[in-house]
């Protein structure tokens, strides 16, 4: 699965998702973007997902939990509309940035 998303309607961020497994073989998703590698479990509660990070590397080196950045992410669908939110925070510093949105169809694509 790819997914793009552009911010301030000038810079796009392109990720793919690929699944490791089914969730009854204890599997999880990797989101890749660039030298970016984001393991992610995933949660299901009353239909909405709740991604959980599990690891994080940098070109391919594993970055130790005490330094990596945490991400917060979810989707529901409400009222046949796919509606998401992310919060990525650092160690010590917080939350350093967040976003959210409606993906609507659109001719057979999906868009913000």
């Amino acid at each position: 699965m790819i997914w793009s998303r552009t911010f301030a309607r000038t810079h796009t961020v392109t990720s793919e998702f690929q699944p490791v497994k089914t969730h009854q073989q204890g599997g999880y998703w990797v989101e890749s973007t660039g030298p970016v590698k984001i393991q992610l479990g995933v949660s299901t509660e009353s239909g909405n997902w709740q991604w959980l990070q599990q690891s994080v590397s940098l070109f391919r080196i594993p970055i130790p939990t005490i330094f990596r950045p945490r991400v917060s992410a979810g989707k529901a669908v409400v009222n046949g509309l796919y509606q998401f939110e992310v919060k990525i925070s650092l160690p010590l510093l917080g939350l350093i940035f967040g976003y959210s949105g409606t993906l609507k169809k659109d001719d057979g694509k999906m868009i913000d």
